[in-house]
This record gives C-alpha cells, sequence and structure tokens, in this order.
C-alpha cells in the first residue's frame, strides 16, 4: 500500500461517528419511507425524462461534433444490497481514453473542450434520470461506488457496508456542502448534522461517510427536499457561469 493509501485508511478510520452512533442493521432502518420514495420518484422521473428529451437530443449532437459517438458512457456500480447497475453518463472523455491512459495518459488531458463544460456544469449527470426511472438509483442518496473502490475500503474497515443499505442517489449531502461551502453551517442547523471534526479529512471518501452514515440513519422528505433545493441552486449557479 503506497503513501496516498495510508493516509486514505486513516482519513477513513478517523471519520466521526459519535459515541452514541449505533450499528445499523436491516432491521433498522424505517421501511416505509423508502417505499412512499420509490413510489413518489417513478412518475418525477417519467416526468421529467420525457421533459428532458430535448435536452439530451442537444446534448447527443453536441457531443457528435466534439468526439464523436457514443454520447452516453456507462460504467458499473453497486447498488443497494450491493446489487451491481449500470450508471449512464454523457461521455466527457476522447473515445480511446482508457487505452490512452493505459498508455500514461493523464486523465485531465483526455477530457475534451466539450466534456470540461458538462462536468463543471454537471449535465453530464443529467442522463442519470434514466437511472432513477429504471429503480436503480434515487434522486438523493449515497454516491454510488464501483465494486474496486468499495472492496478496497472494505478490506482496510468495515463500518463502510452501511452506504449499501439503502438505494444510492445522483446528489447527497457530501455533495451540495462542497459545492456549497459557504451553507455548510446552515444546512447542518437545519438537518441538526452533528458539526465537522476540527480537522476535516481532505479526501471526498472520508469526508463523505459521516454524511452518508447521518443520511441514511434520518433519511425523510425533509432532508431530500432540503438536499434537492441546494443541489438545484449549485447547479443553476454553474450554468449561469457559463452563459
Amino acid at each position: 500500500m503506497n503513501a496516498s493509501e495510508d493516509e486514505f485508511v486513516d482519513d477513513i478510520e478517523q471519520a466521526p461517528r459519535g459515541p452514541d452512533t449505533p450499528e445499523i442493521r436491516d432491521a433498522d432502518l424505517p421501511k416505509i419511507y423508502p417505499l412512499i420514495k420509490r413510489i413518489l420518484e417513478f412518475p418525477v422521473a417519467l416526468i421529467l425524462v420525457v421533459c428532458l428529451l430535448p435536452v439530451y437530443l442537444g446534448l447527443t449532437l453536441a457531443a457528435y461534433v466534439s468526439h464523436g459517438f457514443p454520447a452516453l458512457f456507462m460504467f458499473p456500480r453497486l447498488g443497494k444490497n450491493g446489487k451491481s447497475f449500470h450508471i449512464f453518463k454523457f461521455r466527457t472523455m476522447v473515445r480511446d481514453a482508457k487505452q490512452q491512459m493505459r498508455n500514461g495518459a493523464s486523465n485531465d488531458s483526455l477530457i475534451t473542450p466539450y466534456g470540461r463544460f458538462l462536468r463543471k456544469t454537471h449535465m453530464d449527470e443529467l442522463a442519470q434520470a434514466l437511472n432513477v426511472l429504471f429503480g436503480h438509483i434515487s434522486f438523493v442518496g449515497p454516491r454510488p461506488m464501483d465494486s474496486d473502490t468499495f472492496n478496497f475500503i472494505l478490506e482496510e474497515n468495515e463500518i463502510w457496508p452501511d452506504i449499501l443499505k439503502t438505494r444510492p442517489g445522483i446528489t447527497c449531502l457530501e455533495s451540495i456542502l462542497a459545492d456549497l461551502p459557504e451553507i455548510d453551517e446552515k444546512v447542518r442547523r437545519i438537518l441538526k448534522i452533528p458539526p465537522p471534526p476540527e480537522t476535516p479529512p481532505t479526501m471526498s471518501l472520508p469526508r463523505r461517510y459521516p454524511l452518508d452514515r447521518f443520511y441514511i440513519e434520518n433519511e425523510s422528505l425533509w432532508m431530500d427536499l432540503v438536499i434537492v433545493w441546494y443541489t438545484l441552486r449549485t447547479f443553476a449557479g454553474k450554468a449561469a457561469e457559463h452563459r
């Protein structure tokens, strides 16, 4: 294990859990809201996908002009209870990006100018409305991980499997707090989230863990609405920056 991996594991182990935080078991999770949530999400996702069809067409044509087909990129992720699925994103890299990375090319050098725009505005993630429609993910939930990352974490620390106890999502607490650090204190106060450690972890995954765990333990319609609201604010702000 190299130095960066050691730092990663140390940050995971130092992620605050709180003295009174119980271990999560299937029986501990509320069964009603996740069911209601899925019932509500399906028609919303269906309407959203229909409304986004012109946008999908425009993004597909722009992708073809920028870096050719295919416009969509699908990659495996772990869903609820560890079930694998393919998540959809609009492709932001050159067609042979994987081969070039094997040959030593850097990640950033393979992102096209159009792809960089998609990433900065999060428009590459609009295709994930299809994943919500199919029931792979929710609009709100812990961000899905690939199996290699999950297994690496699991080997070093056994506290992470809780993340698979609920359906992953397009956006989560860590996403809005990372994109809008100025509202961190306000969101924590509204949702009664414990304050962050004095020296927060610098890496994304260990920073995510206490927030994802808090979400799993307290998942509710109110929390989802707050997260969606601030996600839309982030999306609108970044889109405005690129007009």
